[in-house]
């Protein structure tokens, strides 16, 4: 994105109060805390700041904080945002998972404390919706699977979004075996998501 786009500089507005907020923070000599590093990480991606986002990871780590599941999202997010998927994927990988979040410690300490993080449902959407948005619908599928095998659940629009594509793509195999997940995992269907249902359907019966 060109440094002159109107967004990008509303988003440099706004890291900018963020940093003022951070300085304030330091003058103070607060530490700051795990919220504070979220909204940092969150400004500096919108910014495209990634490496100021990959230093306040850093940051973070060597002050004493743990990686928690919304530091870990935005740091994906960071990537993604980036356009470095398989940076995403690295850390993604590791949460959760002593050995790979050692092996990849010993060459990075920032990785260390993803294996005391747990997994939350953010962390597989972020990859459900960057598939999708790139019409990659089986990758998209691989970590909607994912998700639901780990006994989590993700919120309505998701499951919208995902159905909507799927039937729009005539994927019948994935949208059954979406729908099945949504079944087995007792997600209440709203009136967006039955359209959805009900219009492909009748249209597959009809072909």
């Amino acid at each position: 994105m060109a440094s002159g786009h109107p967004n990008l500089q509303f988003q440099q507005v706004a890291l900018n109060k963020v940093l003022s907020i951070w300085e304030q923070i330091g003058q103070l000599e607060l530490s700051p805390d795990h919220d504070t590093y979220t909204m940092m990480l969150q400004a500096a991606g919108n910014a495209h700041k990634f490496k100021m986002g990959e230093d306040l990871i850093s940051r973070m780590i060597d002050s004493g904080l743990g990686l928690n599941p919304s530091t870990v999202y935005r740091w994906i997010r960071l990537r993604m945002l980036n356009d470095d998927i398989e940076g995403a994927l690295t850390i993604f990988d590791a949460i959760g998972n002593a050995e790979k979040s050692n092996q990849l410690g010993a060459h990075d300490a920032r990785y260390s404390s993803l294996q005391s993080v747990a997994l939350m449902p953010s962390h597989f959407v972020i990859f459900i919706h960057r598939y999708i948005s790139s019409q990659d619908l089986d990758t998209a599928m691989v970590f909607f699977r994912q998700l639901h095998m780990q006994g989590l659940k993700a919120a309505l629009w998701v499951y919208s979004l995902f159905l909507s594509n799927l039937a729009n793509a005539n994927r019948r195999d994935l949208f059954i075996e979406a729908m099945k997940y949504m079944l087995v995992s007792n997600i209440t269907l709203d009136a967006e998501v039955m359209q959805i249902v009900r219009e492909y359907y009748s249209a597959t019966r009809s072909d």
